[in-house]
C-alpha cells in the first residue's frame, strides 16, 4: 500500500485541483457548484447536492479537509477496504449535504466544501485508534488532531460573532452529521466484532470442553447456558443417530429387563419407525416365538 497511489491522495489531489481553478477564475466555480438553498429548492437544481463538497467556500474548511484526507484517511482507507471505502466517503458526503440542506429550508445561504465528510474521518479514525481497531501513533499526532478542530471552531466562533451565526450554521450541521456517522459506524462494526469474538469462544469451548480454556466467559451465567444446551442438543442428536444406525442396539432392546408384552410394543414402535427390514435377528426370533405362543 505504501509504494500505491490511493484514493485518499488522489481525492486530495482532485479537491486542491478544483480549489486552485477555483481561484484562478475568481470565484466561478464555486457559484455553479455551491448549495444554494433558495436555488436548489425553488430551481430544483438537484444536481447541486452532487457538486458542492468539490470547491470549498471557506480557508478553516479546506484546511480540516487537508488534515483528515492527507494524514488520516489512508489508515481508514486500510482499515475498510480499498474498494469500499470510496463509496462510504460519496454516501456520506451525500447525506451530509442532504442533511444541512433541509435543515437550512427556507433560509437564503450558500454553503459548499467538504467539512461534515473531514469530520466524519476524524471522529471515526480517533475511536479506531483508541480502541485498538487501527495502529497507534505519537503524542504528535494526537496533539495535531485537537489542535485542528480547535482551529476550526476557533475560527468558526470568530466568523458568528462578526458576521452572524446563520452563516456559519451549515458547516456546524455538516460537521455534526459526520461527527455521528463516525460514532454509529463505529458502533455498529464493533457490535459485529464482539459478535464474531463471542462465536469464536463459544466454538472453541464447545470444541475444547474437557480443558481449561476460556473459564472466564465459561463462567458467564449466559454462555454458559448457551452451552449446557448446545452440548445437550449435540448430545441428543448422537444419540438419535446411534438409534438410527442401529450401532447400540441396547438403546431399543434388552430382554432381560422388559416384559413380552413391553418388548412387543417397543418391536413394533420400531417397525413403525425404521421398518421391518431394520430389526435385529434377535427382534425377528422374539416376533417369531410370541406369535408361535399364540397359535
Amino acid at each position: 500500500m505504501k509504494n500505491k497511489l490511493t484514493f485518499s491522495l488522489l481525492f486530495v489531489f482532485f479537491i486542491c485541483l478544483t480549489n486552485a481553478i477555483n481561484v484562478a477564475t475568481d470565484g466561478l466555480l464555486l457559484d455553479l457548484v455551491a448549495m444554494q438553498t433558495l436555488k436548489f429548492f425553488s430551481e430544483m437544481e438537484l444536481w447541486r447536492i452532487f457538486l458542492f463538497s468539490f470547491v470549498s467556500d471557506s480557508l478553516e474548511g479546506f484546511i480540516v479537509f487537508l488534515f483528515a484526507f492527507a494524514i488520516l484517511s489512508k489508515e481508514l482507507e486500510r482499515f475498510l477496504g480499498a474498494k469500499i471505502y470510496p463509496l462510504f466517503i460519496l454516501l456520506i458526503t451525500f447525506l451530509t449535504g442532504t442533511v444541512t440542506a433541509i435543515s437550512m429550508y427556507g433560509e437564503n445561504v450558500v454553503f459548499s466544501g467538504l467539512e461534515g465528510t473531514s469530520f466524519f474521518v476524524i471522529t471515526f479514525f480517533t475511536i479506531l485508534q483508541r480502541k485498538n481497531f487501527i495502529k497507534k501513533r505519537n503524542l504528535y499526532q494526537h496533539i495535531s488532531i485537537v489542535s485542528v478542530v480547535l482551529l476550526w471552531s476557533t475560527i468558526k466562533l470568530y466568523i458568528g460573532f462578526e458576521n452572524g451565526f446563520i452563516n456559519i450554521l451549515p458547516s456546524c450541521i455538516m460537521a455534526l452529521c459526520g461527527l455521528i456517522i463516525g460514532v454509529l459506524l463505529f458502533l455498529q462494526i464493533n457490535h459485529l466484532v464482539k459478535k464474531r469474538i463471542k462465536q469464536n469462544k463459544i466454538k472453541v469451548l464447545l470444541q475444547h470442553g474437557n480443558t481449561n480454556l476460556g473459564y472466564s466467559i465459561y463462567n458467564n451465567p449466559q454462555i454458559k447456558k448457551y452451552i449446557f444446551n448446545k452440548l445437550e442438543e449435540n448430545y441428543w442428536l448422537q444419540v438419535k443417530e446411534k438409534i438410527r444406525n442401529k450401532k447400540d442396539e441396547a438403546l431399543l432392546f434388552n430382554s432381560q429387563t422388559l416384559t413380552d408384552e413391553e418388548m412387543l410394543d417397543q418391536i413394533l414402535d420400531k417397525i413403525n419407525e425404521v421398518g421391518k427390514s431394520k430389526l435385529t435377528k434377535q427382534e425377528l426370533d422374539f416376533l417369531t416365538d410370541y406369535s408361535s405362543k399364540l397359535q
